[in-house]
């Protein structure tokens, strides 16, 4: 798995922004907070978070040019830089 960056989605438009940057992979992503874990590409899923910090995740071993484009595409709802790897 390879961590992304924690983010903040403060309202309902930036869940459609998310929402369609997650969208524009092929690759999995997940979103979690606590024990609660959806799939980032769930728009409804991603309503639940709202307000909430959230990690963001790729399962599996995407290229580190996915990760790179990913942190990018998310700058305006970094909450938190993590590391790369788990």
């Amino acid at each position: 798995m390879r961590h992304v960056d924690k983010i903040l989605i403060n309202n309902p438009k930036d869940v459609e922004k998310v929402w369609s940057i997650f969208n524009k992979y092929k690759e999995d992503i997940d979103v979690s907070s606590g024990r609660y874990t959806i799939d980032g590409k769930s728009v409804m899923g991603l309503m639940m978070f709202i307000g909430t910090p959230v990690d963001v995740d790729l399962p599996g071993y995407p290229s580190d040019t996915v990760l790179d484009l990913l942190r990018e595409d998310l700058v305006p709802w970094i909450y938190e830089k993590r590391g790369t790897k788990s």
